[in-house]
């Protein structure tokens, strides 16, 4: 088994609309390593465990048979990642293709990195669109760009349920 870089972790659920332009961002990383990228279907009624399954690149699918929530579902990849560097977003983000390298670099002298998370600028925001602005450490992190040593991760506990 090859060994991988970095382990991208992305929870989805009922994601059948956006997930094919994150697998499509994700397996054209320009990172010069292997990785691999874990999708955790979190009991989808839609076709999001199919295009998962079916995706470009290193894809692995886990599937929970009730709905358990993004945190387990994070957890769930993270027991099944073979890195000991792990990476998460959403199955409605398209991380740039310096994204992996970026992250990891930044992983070199920390044991956690969040990045920016900002909305498709091509896209009007709808009245009921939101954003989450963190703008200080206050325990709050976006999980759809966040990195965090795995030993960190398993010490920490993972994520909340």
């Amino acid at each position: 088994m090859t060994a991988v870089s970095v382990s991208v972790i992305v929870p989805a659920r009922d994601a059948a609309k956006t997930l094919a332009e994150t697998l499509e961002a994700l397996a054209a990383q320009d990172l010069d390593q292997p990785y691999e990228v874990i999708v955790v279907d979190d009991a989808s009624v839609d076709g999001t465990a199919e295009l998962a399954a079916s995706a470009p690149g290193p894809v692995t699918l886990l599937r929970h048979e009730r709905a358990l929530g993004p945190g387990p579902a994070r957890n769930t990849g993270a027991a099944r990642a073979r890195s000991g560097a792990l990476a998460f977003t959403d199955a409605d983000c398209r991380p740039r293709p310096d994204w992996l390298r970026n992250g990891l670099e930044a992983l070199d002298d920390a044991d956690l990195v969040q990045g920016a998370v900002r909305p498709d600028p091509a896209v009007e925001p709808r009245p009921f669109d939101r954003s989450v602005w963190v703008g200080a450490e206050v325990g709050l992190y976006e999980t759809a760009n966040l990195f965090v040593r795995r030993d960190v991760f398993e010490r920490l506990g993972g994520f909340e349920d």
